[in-house]
């Protein structure tokens, strides 16, 4: 692998069990450092299985996929520690407030409380959520639920 990509994909296919459908097949790509990619398809390309193969959620049938040099599979604890990942569907607690949210998830990184609340606090600051940071995640309209989100995959600071 080259040492400038960060992401490296060598024909993964992914069938999931029980569909008469290829969700993805033979997908090949790279990425280099310092580079911002879009991945488009329409529904059902396999972009979100893509996703979860890099994100180590699932396994390839066959190929691999690597990030950071490291492979999606075996290391996947290393690859967590250096990435942010936004799902399409909101994966916070509703019942919640953000900062339980926010606080729970930074525990779960390891952040010692007191960095954990300068990134809480300047993140809610640049999403424009400060004021809301109180308020249960299910009174949050949805672009409000779509920013604490982006907020909750970028307190471990990933690369």
């Amino acid at each position: 692998m080259d040492n400038n990509f960060i992401i490296e994909t060598h024909k993964i296919s992914k069938r999931y069990k029980n569909s008469c459908t290829v969700a993805l097949e033979n997908f090949t790509f790279t990425v280099s450092a310092h580079t911002t990619v879009g991945l488009l398809g329409p529904n059902g390309a396999g972009k979100t299985t893509c996703m979860n193969i890099l994100c180590g959620l699932i396994t390839p049938d066959s190929g691999y996929a690597k990030l950071f040099g490291k492979d999606c599979i075996k290391d996947t604890a290393a690859i967590r520690a250096k990435i942010g990942m936004v799902p399409q569907q909101i994966a916070l607690f509703g019942n919640l407030t953000a900062l339980e949210n926010f606080n729970y998830i930074g525990a779960l990184y390891n952040i010692n409380r007191h960095t954990l609340s300068l990134r809480i606090n300047l993140l809610l600051e640049r999403f424009g959520l400060k004021k809301h940071a109180g308020k249960l995640i299910n009174n949050y309209s949805g672009g409000m639920k779509r920013r604490a989100n982006i907020i909750a995959s970028l307190l471990h600071e990933p690369e």
